[in-house]
């Protein structure tokens, strides 16, 4: 469900101003980290969701 959203979300960037996204969790597309804004949010607003 996560991807599709994600793909869902870069396809209609993509068809409105003309740019591509690759969609995926920052460990498959960059590297291993921790401390991510990401995470900030995870953990402040208690969400399962987090998109950047």
């Amino acid at each position: 469900v996560k991807m599709d959203l994600g793909q869902r979300i870069g396809q209609a960037t993509a068809a409105s101003y003309g740019t591509n996204y690759t969609v995926g969790n920052c460990f498959e597309l960059l590297y291993l980290f921790t401390g991510s804004s990401l995470d900030w949010v995870k953990k402040t607003y208690n969400t399962n969701l987090t998109l950047a």
